[in-house]
């Protein structure tokens, strides 16, 4: 169970508590410090994503696991919010990976270390 402080770095309600008002086991299982790191990547990634002129969707898709897409003349990323945030991270690093122009963008070290492990 999520302490009350690692709920709020999480960015979930509590009620003043040591448990989350808020709790899927699915989307936190793992440590709270690789999970900050994930999340912190997640939202690097659809940074730089959305420099790269992607529109990126969080959306409940099902069995869909999401990815790249084109809509209207956009290029999108559609990330599965009945994933957790290792799968949807997982998801946008197969995309950014594909797109030869993240390679000229700024990223962090971390970020970059997991795109290269991506590319072929």
């Amino acid at each position: 169970m999520l302490s009350t402080s690692d709920a709020t770095s999480l960015g979930l309600a509590t009620h003043g508590e040591a448990e989350p008002a808020v709790f899927c086991p699915a989307v936190f299982t793992e440590a709270p410090g690789l999970m900050s790191e994930i999340l912190g990547l997640l939202a690097e990634g659809m940074q730089l994503a959305a420099d790269l002129g992607y529109r990126v969707r969080e959306e409940p898709l099902g069995d869909l696991p999401g990815g790249g897409c084109v809509v209207g003349g956009r290029r999108q990323i559609l990330l599965n919010l009945e994933q957790g945030p290792s799968e949807r991270l997982d998801q946008l690093l197969d995309v950014l990976a594909a797109d030869p122009a993240t390679a000229d963008e700024p990223k962090s070290r971390a970020l970059a270390a997991r795109l290269q492990g991506r590319q072929a």
